[in-house]
């Protein structure tokens, strides 16, 4: 049996806000892309397209493209 593990933390305003919404996502994947997407809107960066948000958040471009078409 595998052990689940707990989110990744990022900057602490975002993961504050952030736990109001983790019943939302019952896999912690998903909770994880949400909590970095967050993280990349409030980003000083230019152009909040994906995969610049990927970029400054050092996430997985095409995680996000499956978050944001298949999560809850």
């Amino acid at each position: 049996m595998t052990k689940p593990h707990n989110p990744a933390q990022t900057v602490a305003f975002v993961d504050d806000f952030c736990a109001h919404y983790r019943a939302v996502f019952p896999n912690v994947r998903q909770f994880e892309q949400f909590t970095r997407l967050e993280l990349g809107l409030v980003a000083e960066t230019k152009r909040k397209s994906l995969p610049r948000l990927a970029q400054t958040t050092k996430a997985d471009s095409q995680a996000f493209h499956h978050f944001l078409a298949n999560a809850d």
